[in-house]
């Protein structure tokens, strides 16, 4: 499958540099969500070594990797651990297209990081709401490179690692930085880029992008979310959420605590819908996904 989506990527570049494009082009490749290792919607992804799974708020579920690509990046050839929303695509892709929006005059969530991609300046995003679902009782809220996590996501059943750990794949003894340089995509970016990455290169940026959890022996305390428990982790030295620091920094966890009541001020109140969605079973639509209700009835809104 990655193989594949090398070859496509090589297609596009070079189309795009053939049109004169690519110059003024930004791609990127981004995950919406962690994968659903384990559950009814399963899948074969892993989200090694990261706690938790899609639909939790651990780092297993919300952290995504991305890849981003632009010649009009003047920092270039760089693994950033910034924090990024989904919602800052639209304002950052906005200004990366000379475009302002402060004239739309909408309220939206989203931070423009455009410069920080262009200058690698430090992103001007400090803190994000995860979620607050108040009819399972759980939320979590990133600030700066800390993450409160308040209550458990399904009564404590994806509080782990689950899923395929790959433990013969961490290390590779050889990791084939030629087949790498030699795939489509590499040469037809390395063809029109003006700095291209060496295969030396390929093996400093996959070290930095690499993660890892905490020092097996060193000591930690453990995260309880049972009962609406609180757990706090510093997500810079502990991206696996292992030691919970939540009794060692107290007013930390009254200033995040606080923000979620603001967050939760705007919340709008969740309502259980009767949606009748056997009705959309593809089996009953020709065997594909179409609207299988009358949208004019103003009940199809969400």
């Amino acid at each position: 499958m990655v193989s594949k989506i090398d070859d496509s990527v090589g297609a596009v570049v070079t189309a795009l540099e053939q049109k004169g494009m690519f110059e003024n082009s930004v791609i990127i490749f981004m995950s919406d969500n962690g994968a659903p290792t384990v559950g009814e919607f399963r899948n074969w992804g892993s989200n090694y070594p990261l706690k938790g799974l899609k639909g939790t708020l651990w780092e297993g579920g919300v952290r995504s990797p991305s890849f981003i690509s632009s010649q009009l990046f003047l920092q270039k050839g760089r693994v950033s651990n910034d924090l990024i929303h989904v919602t800052d695509w639209f304002p950052t892709l906005l200004s990366a297209a000379n475009g302002d929006v402060s004239f739309l005059d909408l309220d939206i969530d989203g931070t423009d990081i455009w410069s920080s991609l262009v200058y690698n300046f430090d992103t001007t995003r400090r803190s994000t709401l995860l979620n607050i679902d108040e009819k399972n009782r759980n939320a979590a809220l990133i600030l700066s490179n800390f993450k409160l996590i308040v209550g458990s996501t399904k009564n404590g059943t994806y509080d782990n690692y689950y899923g395929e750990i790959g433990d013969e794949n961490l290390e590779p003894v050889d990791y084939n930085t030629s087949a790498v340089a030699k795939s489509p995509a590499a040469k037809a970016i390395d063809k029109v880029s003006y700095s291209p990455t060496s295969e030396f290169e390929y093996m400093s940026l996959r070290e930095l992008a690499t993660l890892r959890c905490l020092d097996p022996t060193v000591k930690r305390t453990e995260c309880d979310l049972s009962d609406g428990g609180i757990c706090l982790f510093n997500l810079t030295k502990d991206p696996c959420e292992e030691d919970n620091m939540v009794n060692f920094l107290p007013s930390l966890v009254r200033q995040m605590k606080r923000k979620m009541v603001v967050y939760r001020e705007g919340l709008v109140e969740w309502q259980e819908r009767n949606l009748e969605i056997e009705n959309s079973d593809p089996k009953l639509h020709h065997y594909t996904w179409n609207p299988w209700r009358d949208c004019a009835d103003t009940s199809c809104s969400a």
